[in-house]
């Protein structure tokens, strides 16, 4: 529902610097001394959040920026499972060698490239769905109130079995 309010690349750029605002604090916090657990847990529900935020955005832009979308999808997909592979195996590396702050500040700006490569993006014609803020494809609504909104669409989920 947010992503159709304020497009889908927005959102997306937006859940990027959130993570870099947390990944950023989190290794400052670590180049300091060991942080508390109440921050770690606290970057780690911001992040997540950002990343509930990104993901639907992706499945919006990918028809607008591939020529072959069902091949970029496949693409994605492959390329985020070898990321959860091999993630955690570098960043393990990389804390041994040069510890936790370091892996942070490298996390937060792979974050800052990703919002840097959305924002550049250059999208197919004016009427797609990111032109207008308000609309995300057929259906969307316009001028709604948010409350509405999220209730309509937590009905139309609880509809689905």
């Amino acid at each position: 529902m947010l992503a159709d309010r304020v497009g889908a690349r927005r959102m997306m750029v937006g859940a990027d610097l959130a993570r870099v605002l947390t990944q950023g604090v989190l290794a400052a916090a670590f180049f300091v001394g060991p942080p508390p657990f109440w921050l770690l847990v606290t970057m780690a529900a911001l992040a997540g959040a950002a990343t509930a935020m990104f993901q639907p955005g992706v499945n919006g832009m990918v028809p607008l920026v591939a020529r072959e979308p069902q091949r970029a999808n496949a693409t994605l997909k492959v390329a985020d499972a070898l990321a959860q592979l091999l993630g955690p195996a570098l960043a393990g590396l990389l804390i041994a060698l040069t510890g936790a702050g370091t892996v942070y500040a490298i996390d937060g700006a792979t974050f800052l490239l990703s919002a840097l490569c959305l924002a550049l993006i250059r999208l197919a014609p004016a009427g797609a769905p990111e032109a207008a803020p308000a609309a995300a494809g057929p259906g969307a609504r316009t001028g709604g109130s948010l409350r509405r909104d999220l209730r309509q669409g937590w009905q139309e989920f609880r509809a689905r079995t």
